[in-house]
């Protein structure tokens, strides 16, 4: 699964700018989040959440290799553990949170 998502995410980068990359992925993300508001049959979901992990996954490499190439390298290294160690934070509350609602509103 993952080396098709590398496989995707390169053959995106290879055909745009950084720039444009970004602004496709950030597009079909925010299509593949509304779009998940409005569907009711599950296969749909799984193609629409893992459309949205692919453009995630774009825009995160975008970021990480421009910060990488402006900033001095120990400024990079620092910046990178930081972000992650929020990112991941984040995510596990976020997950947290995800299913107390679920359970509460009877998902």
């Amino acid at each position: 699964m993952f080396g098709l998502l590398y496989f995707t995410q390169g053959t995106i980068l290879s055909y745009f700018t950084a720039l444009n990359a970004v602004l496709i992925a950030i597009g079909v993300a925010m299509v593949a989040i509304l779009s998940l508001a409005a569907i009711n049959k599950l296969n749909i979901a799984w193609f629409l959440v893992a459309l949205f992990g692919v453009c995630y996954d774009t825009y995160q490499t975008i970021y990480f290799a421009l910060a990488f190439e402006y900033t001095d390298p120990h400024i990079a290294a620092t910046m990178f553990s930081i972000l992650m160690a929020v990112t991941n934070i984040s995510q596990g509350v976020g997950l947290g949170l995800t299913g107390f609602f679920a359970d509460s509103f009877g998902f």
